[in-house]
């Protein structure tokens, strides 16, 4: 038996796949760098706010009120 011969791709395809084979690199590059850059302006912008304590604006913000809901309105008035 003759082993089965591959056609030989057009020289047309081998160029196409090339290019889209680069594409793809280029594509996988331009994540990475852009990965790469938002974890730098992360980690910098979180050791800015680890040694600056946080604006006292902020870190207000984020703790809770100490009065229930109840305690907001005036529970005596008849509601309307």
């Amino acid at each position: 038996m003759c082993p089965l011969r591959q056609k030989p791709l057009n020289g047309n395809m081998d160029v196409i796949i090339s290019i889209l084979v680069r594409i793809l690199e280029a594509i996988f590059i331009v994540g990475l760098l852009g990965s790469a850059v938002v974890l730098v302006l992360t980690l910098i912008e979180d050791a800015k706010s680890l040694s600056s304590g946080g604006d006292k604006k902020e870190s207000d913000a984020n703790i809770p009120s100490r009065t229930s809901p109840a305690q907001q309105y005036n529970v005596s008035d008849p509601i309307a």
